[in-house]
């Protein structure tokens, strides 16, 4: 029984801390700043000329974001990452398409 407790707890710490743990893996590449140049509440294009797409639901939480706001980009694997705008404190995960 403890065996199991101990596997959930360390599943739950896994799930909840999972960026956090994402951004100390040495193979990702290391989070980096950007301006938000344009949102339409769904797909984001960056000063840098990068496009992403929010995921389903995050839509309305960019729907406020303004241009020009500053924002961090922190990979989390493959084309996923989380977007932080360091103006408001609120972040989204979404995928790079460009």
């Amino acid at each position: 029984m403890l065996r199991v407790s101990l596997t959930a707890g360390l599943l739950a710490a896994a799930t909840l801390c999972g960026p956090a743990l994402a951004q100390t893996n040495p193979n990702l590449p290391a989070c980096h700043e950007d301006k938000l140049l344009n949102s339409n509440g769904l797909m984001m294009r960056m000063g840098s000329g990068q496009v992403f797409q929010a995921y389903p639901g995050s839509g309305g939480k960019i729907a406020f974001w303004l241009p020009l706001d500053k924002v961090k980009l922190c990979p989390l694997g493959g084309s996923a990452y989380q977007i932080t705008d360091l103006n408001n404190n609120k972040q989204i995960k979404a995928l790079r398409q460009q």
